[in-house]
């Protein structure tokens, strides 16, 4: 399908309307203290929530069930990452705001206590599935909320020592982070990742859809330059680093054929 700013926008409709949800409840918990407190969210759901951290090493990074008998939600957090830091890796942080969702989301929530089948998640947007995006959407917005998140990162135009230091600020991972920044970005950016030399995810600003630049199909081919520096950087040769290229070589540009 021709993805159009009207298609574009349809898609995305239930991202957004799970990012406000997660900002709303931030909000209403945190009164714009950082970094947010995920925990004490789950804390303040009790005893209709109970958590129950552990480390559950392969097996999933969270999983939200329900159990009819006790009228209550179980939320199992992997914690493995803990032992890294001696603390809350950013990693857990996102993974309980993830499982937060599942719980928060309306239509997440009736699936599960209409009997539906629970499954442990795969967190900080490595799923496709509409669920667990959603659920991703959310802990973006109960982390970062906009309203905190937007007078940071708009100061100057987005670098990567930006985002390192928005990072830092919301004790949140990188990735996250850089993800964040993009979509709350009030120029024109994207943030694109790449597996086995093919695009598997593009997260834009809404300034670049604007200008008419649309994330190309996932799964496409990535041009020989980036795919080199990026398997460099993955060996541990090269770090950070900065080239031209076109704009074509990442976007459909429908609004503009000749845009650069």
């Amino acid at each position: 399908m021709t993805m159009t700013k009207k298609t574009w926008k349809l898609t995305n409709d239930r991202l957004r309307q799970a990012q406000k949800l997660g900002e709303e409840i931030s909000e209403l918990h945190n009164r714009d203290k950082l970094p947010v407190d995920p925990f004490g969210i789950a804390r303040s759901e009790r005893p209709f929530l109970k958590l129950i951290p552990e480390d559950f090493g392969d097996a999933f990074d969270g999983q939200l069930e329900y159990h009819r008998k006790e009228n209550r939600f179980i939320l199992f957090l992997n914690t493995k990452h803990d032992l890294r830091t001696g603390g809350e890796h950013r990693r857990t942080r996102f993974s309980l705001g993830h499982e937060l969702g599942h719980y928060f989301l309306e239509g997440h929530r009736a699936y599960l206590m209409g009997g539906g089948k629970s499954h442990g998640s795969a967190s900080e947007f490595r799923s496709d599935a509409t669920v667990e995006r959603e659920a991703d959407a959310f802990a973006a917005g109960l982390m970062m909320p906009s309203s905190l998140v937007r007078s940071i990162i708009n100061r100057a135009e987005p670098t990567f020592d930006r985002i390192l230091e928005a990072a830092k600020s919301f004790d949140m991972s990188v990735l996250s982070t850089a993800i964040r920044t993009v979509q709350l970005s009030d120029f024109p950016c994207a943030l694109v990742g790449i597996r086995q030399r093919r695009v598997a995810w593009t997260f834009p600003s809404e300034s670049l859809i604007e200008g008419g630049c649309y994330p190309a199909k996932r799964g496409g081919s990535v041009s020989e330059t980036p795919s080199a520096q990026w398997e460099e950087f993955r060996l541990g040769v090269a770090d950070r680093h900065s080239s031209g290229g076109r704009v074509g070589n990442w976007f459909q540009t429908f609004d503009r054929e000749d845009l650069d």
